[in-house]
């Protein structure tokens, strides 16, 4: 059997328009004996997701709670899931950090495919209460370069809204295309969460993953 659940059965699993099936579905899947642990719990992780999908909250916080402590792929999955149900909840401002940490942790595991599925949930919970900058501030931020990092930035106010308070070290990434300049702003408490001593490449990529998403 495979090691990680494949996005192919996922989404064959996946019944987007009856949350009760496909949660149905994913727990006869968790069931059969030949599954991995790690398959095993990525799709209960699913489930949670449906169960959410019913106003089940609860329910699925206490699903994910079994699933821990994780690591890697499964750790990725518990806070895009844990995400996923604040946003449906309502409640934006918890699942945005729960993204934010997602994309992270996947970019940090070179985790190609749940980063990109990190920076869309990004983009779909945090564009719609995106952040105006005045005139030339994002040229002047950016300084001709693709992907900054920062120590103690002075106006994590300006960028970072109510959480500037945790944002001792961010990293702006450009994201290019047609229309007004953009950026993405992600904050860390530590320094070694962003790793600036790492290529520039990944968090590139992650900008334009984010460009994709929005169509520019």
């Amino acid at each position: 059997m495979d090691e990680r659940l494949q996005q192919a059965e996922l989404d064959a699993l996946w019944r987007y328009d009856d949350p009760v099936a496909s949660a149905e579905r994913f727990a006869i899947a968790a069931a059969e004996p030949e599954r991995t642990e790690l398959v095993r719990a990525e799709l209960e992780t699913q489930r949670a997701r449906a169960l959410g999908l019913q106003g089940r909250f609860a329910e699925a916080d206490g699903l994910l709670d079994s699933l821990e402590p994780a690591l890697d792929t499964l750790a990725v999955r518990i806070l895009l899931e844990r995400g996923r149900l604040r946003n449906t909840e309502g409640l934006r401002s918890e699942a945005i950090p729960l993204f934010e940490s997602a994309l992270l942790a996947a970019r940090r595991d070179d985790d190609t495919f749940l980063a990109i599925d990190a920076a869309h949930i990004c983009v779909e919970a945090e564009w719609p209460g995106a952040r105006r900058l005045p005139d030339g501030a994002i040229a002047r931020l950016l300084d001709g370069r693709h992907v900054v990092f920062r120590d103690a930035p002075a106006d994590a106010g300006l960028l970072h809204a109510e959480a500037a308070g945790l944002a001792r070290y961010d990293v702006l990434i450009r994201v290019p295309g047609e229309g007004p300049p953009a950026l993405l702003a992600l904050l860390a408490r530590d320094p070694h969460t962003l790793d600036p001593g790492q290529t520039t490449g990944p968090f590139g990529f992650l900008g334009r993953a984010v460009a994709a998403a929005l169509g520019r």
